[in-house]
């Protein structure tokens, strides 16, 4: 919004004062320019953070897969061996 100013005593005014064509204080004639349409504001464009976002989950997803199954491995294995000792 922009701010009008009197041209002699240089205060503020409104739009409304604009519309008295005449500065309250010192009842200067007041010279509105016309107004012009503010430029169209742009929106940034997001990031792209959602190409890492995804990869980083899906590696993450294969090493919680690849931990769980070598887990399992171990898990099986000392059950073999516990068994075998058993066993023989």
């Amino acid at each position: 919004m922009p701010v009008h100013r009197c041209p002699q005593c240089a205060i503020p005014y409104v739009e409304e004062e604009v519309e008295n064509g005449a500065c309250p204080v010192c009842n200067a004639a007041l010279a509105v320019a016309p107004v012009t349409p503010p430029p169209p504001q742009t929106t940034p464009s997001a990031p792209r953070r959602a190409v890492p976002f995804l990869l980083g989950l899906l590696v993450g997803c294969l090493i919680g897969v690849a931990a769980r199954k070598t887990v399992r491995q171990v898990v099986y294995t000392a059950r073999v061996l516990e068994f075998s000792q058993f066993t023989h």
